[in-house]
């Protein structure tokens, strides 16, 4: 039984490292592929204007969108390793 709890607790952990990874990777995109203005600043509520409230090029909440993605779409990926 010991070892059975410690390889859950080690792949646990992988777990949710990855998940965490994956999460903060996602809303960095998202940020970091935000329109720009002229002065070479990232506005992401310009873009939610722009886009008529719809948040296409850049969420409203950078990282709940990308816990949603990673939830709902990676999930497995992340489980695989």
């Amino acid at each position: 039984a010991f070892w059975y709890h410690f390889f859950s607790l080690l792949w646990n952990n992988c777990f949710l490292l990855g998940l965490s990874q994956l999460i903060l990777a996602g809303a960095v995109g998202a940020w970091y592929f935000c329109p720009t203005e002229e002065n070479g600043r990232k506005n992401p509520r310009k873009a939610l204007e722009e886009q008529g409230g719809t948040g296409k090029r850049q969420p409203g909440m950078p990282v709940c969108t990308s816990m949603y993605r990673a939830f709902r779409y990676h999930l497995g990926t992340v489980a695989l390793g």
